[in-house]
């Protein structure tokens, strides 16, 4: 099974396993025992989020769309890497007895981290190729890459002309997770936040930009329209479960209050 994955792919996830550890660690409000188990929470997640990638891949194969050939080279889906992950770390916080929203928190700035470097191997790769573009910071695809082949199947006079300037759709996701990665990282470590918060918030964001991104890919690159379906769900979800952090810390001030 391991042996699906790209060097860039098994690198982002020993980083996100690590960071995840770390993140851990830099929790000085929790008992050891409690650090222990958010360490082995996330360590867990991550290989769910593995086999959610493998899962949510086979089904895009057995529907029959989106770049198969691509699809098929990488093996994987971040989408469902996402979903997978969070699913065994919420059953796993809840067995141990860990607020899943305090883990998810603790995991983010690994999770984001993780991300970037995965889409700097798609980068490398010519994997989720974004759509032909004149502006001035885009990229030309290499021959024998996704996208050039994509180009000559429409054109094939093309390759005289050199392969066309796409979208660095790669690197606008690369950009967006490893802001996240940094920006929640220095609240985790410097601001108290209610627990959630930095997940919630940092899922939103990064759910919201993928929207935006899938306009900018080419559609050869997307299962449509089951990818904007799971990503419109994706920020939805996200949004009402920071509603309901936010929700839960105004209704816990009162409480608190009227404590001794």
């Amino acid at each position: 099974m391991l042996s699906t994955m790209t060097p860039w792919q098994a690198f982002a996830a020993a980083t996100t396993a690590a960071l995840a550890m770390y993140g851990a660690v830099r929790s000085a409000e929790q008992p050891l025992r409690t650090t222990l188990l958010i360490a082995a929470t996330a360590t867990a997640a991550l290989i769910g989020a593995y086999g959610g990638a493998q899962l949510l891949n086979a089904l895009g194969h057995f529907a029959g769309a989106g770049d198969t050939a691509a699809a098929m080279r990488h093996r994987w889906s971040l989408d469902g890497a996402l979903c997978g992950g969070a699913c065994v770390g919420y059953a796993l916080a809840r067995l141990f007895g860990v607020d899943p929203f305090r883990a998810a928190d603790l995991a983010t700035p690994a999770t984001a981290a993780g991300i970037a470097i995965a889409r700097w191997g798609c980068f490398q790769q010519g994997c989720c190729y974004g759509r032909p573009t004149s502006l001035p910071w885009s990229v030309s695809p290499g021959w024998g890459t996704p996208a050039a082949r994509e180009a000559l199947s429409r054109a094939p006079l093309a390759v005289f002309g050199g392969t066309p300037s796409v979208h660095p759709t790669q690197l606008y996701e690369l950009f967006v997770a490893a802001f996240i990665a940094l920006s929640s990282f220095l609240v985790l470590t410097r601001r108290r936040t209610p627990p959630g918060f930095i997940a919630t918030g940092a899922w939103a964001s990064f759910s919201g930009w993928r929207l935006v991104n899938d306009a900018l890919r080419s559609p050869a690159t997307l299962t449509l329209p089951a990818t904007l379906f799971i990503h419109g769900m994706m920020l939805l979800t996200a949004i009402v479960l920071l509603a309901y952090v936010v929700r839960r810390h105004l209704a816990s001030k009162p409480l608190a209050a009227t404590q001794p």
